[in-house]
């Protein structure tokens, strides 16, 4: 028979103590397997995504699985279980489970895995954010007093907040919600101090705010009540799927297969945290881990490179162990994606192929012109100098920094005999623009470079 989910809405929600029965074909047998417990907490997860905590065994392959209560209707879906605990594992309600299909409704219950675009109609739509970041409690009375809140109840101050995000209203270009802001209330809920609000219809209860937005979609407008400057500003936000720095997951907002390409022997990636989870054991990736896993995207477009590994060759000697390390410049210009490197390299006239890497990271640098990412056409007919990539800012030997050098006509030489001893047939990986070698250049009578034989 069909399965009946419980209806939507925080009030339909299981309550603490009840019994719930997990149903699934785990590992350890063929058979249907059927574990009972009860619920244990309402929590959420990193992402701010509304989950159930159960004591029911949750095993390998019960993932995906119905979870019943006593009768008989799906309270949820069966998706995790903490390592190392007795008896923890987590569902995701069945509110959250009506939200994917609310969001497939209008592509007939279509959907892959990819972030839903113009392009891709058919994508995810994401997780609701309203882009806050970092947020600090307001226990303190001092510092209460000094924002203007002595008189009143809760809010969180507000630490950051997401360049590329809802907070950061398109039209008007100024932000919305903005680092110093006291948050009040979302959708009329009342924010506590410490962060929380009360679970609607359940006053014993309190949870994050970030799950009461998330617990919609991304097309439904939130109400924000914010202190700014002793005044209190009511906006209207529409939410917006997190943009991160490092993306997250395969397939959504990290490219699948992943990104890279190859000059010199050196293999070059976008850092996500996808590849930070496959090198995990590499201490070098734990750092860039921490230090980047987490961080909000600043500008659409903007990728981390990273060097990943080093395909030994006699013109790559004494880099050989370089590994995991962000690439900060290529012959003295700021890298700021991918497609970014593999453009500069390709129009590049210098003998020289100088990359400075660094554990830090790269710092800030603009967006690249169309020729620096490789999309310009007729860079067979430009001039000269337009080929010569302007510097931007001096860079600094800094401590943490690597500097390889290699001649650009050794790398063009061997780079083809490097693949192919890798079994490697290409440059580059699909999505990024990049012939190497470069094909050879024609001669035209409106040609400022050429010349006569």
């Amino acid at each position: 028979r069909p399965l009946i989910f419980v209806d939507g809405g925080f009030e339909h929600l299981p309550n603490l103590d009840e019994n719930v029965t997990a149903v699934g074909f785990p590992t350890g047998g063929d058979q249907i397997s059927v574990t009972r417990g009860v619920v244990s907490r309402i929590t959420h997860d990193g992402e701010g995504v509304l989950r159930v905590q159960i004591d029911a065994a949750i095993n390998p392959g019960n993932s995906g699985g119905p979870v019943f209560n006593e009768r008989g209707k799906v309270v949820g879906v069966a998706s995790a279980v903490l390592r190392g605990a007795s008896n923890i594992g987590y569902i995701i309600p069945s509110m959250v489970v009506r939200l994917f299909f609310d969001a497939t409704r209008d592509t007939d219950s279509k959907c892959n895995a990819a972030m839903k675009t113009v392009e891709n109609p058919n994508g995810f739509c994401g997780v609701a954010s309203v882009g806050i970041g970092k947020i600090q409690s307001l226990e303190n009375p001092t510092l209460r007093s000094q924002l203007g809140m002595e008189s009143r109840e809760g809010g969180v101050r507000v630490a950051t907040v997401d360049q590329v995000g809802a907070c950061f209203d398109k039209n008007t270009g100024k932000f919305l919600v903005q680092p110093g802001d006291v948050l009040l209330s979302i959708n009329g809920i009342p924010i506590g101090e410490d962060g929380t609000v009360q679970l609607p219809g359940r006053p014993e209860e309190r949870i994050r705010f970030e799950v009461i937005v998330s617990s919609q979609l991304p097309t439904t407008p939130v109400n924000v009540s914010l202190l700014r400057r002793g005044k209190v500003v009511d906006c209207t936000m529409l939410p917006t799927p997190r943009r991160f720095l490092c993306p997250q997951i395969d397939g959504f907002d990290a490219a699948s297969p992943p990104l890279y390409m190859i000059v010199g022997g050196f293999v070059f990636m976008v850092l996500t945290r996808p590849l930070l989870i496959a090198f995990q054991k590499k201490k070098r990736y734990g750092y860039l881990r921490s230090k980047f896993s987490g961080e909000s995207l600043t500008e659409e477009g903007r990728q981390l490179v990273v060097l990943s590994t080093v395909l030994a060759s006699s013109i790559n000697n004494g880099y050989h162990n370089l590994s995991g390390l962000v690439l900060r410049s290529f012959n003295g210009t700021n890298i700021f994606s991918l497609q970014h490197l593999a453009g500069l390299i390709q129009i590049s006239n210098e003998p020289f192929l100088e990359f400075r890497l660094s554990i830090q990271g790269s710092p800030d640098c603009v967006p690249p012109s169309s020729e620096e990412n490789g999309n310009d056409n007729n860079k067979n007919s430009m001039d000269k100098n337009n080929n010569e990539t302007a510097k931007e800012e001096e860079l600094f030997e800094q401590e943490d920094e690597i500097l390889a050098i290699m001649e650009r006509d050794a790398c063009l030489k061997t780079d083809p005999d490097i693949r192919k001893a890798h079994l490697i047939a290409s440059p580059c990986s699909p999505g990024i623009d990049f012939v190497w070698p470069p094909p050879p250049k024609t001669s035209t009578g409106d040609d400022d470079t050429s010349t006569n034989e």
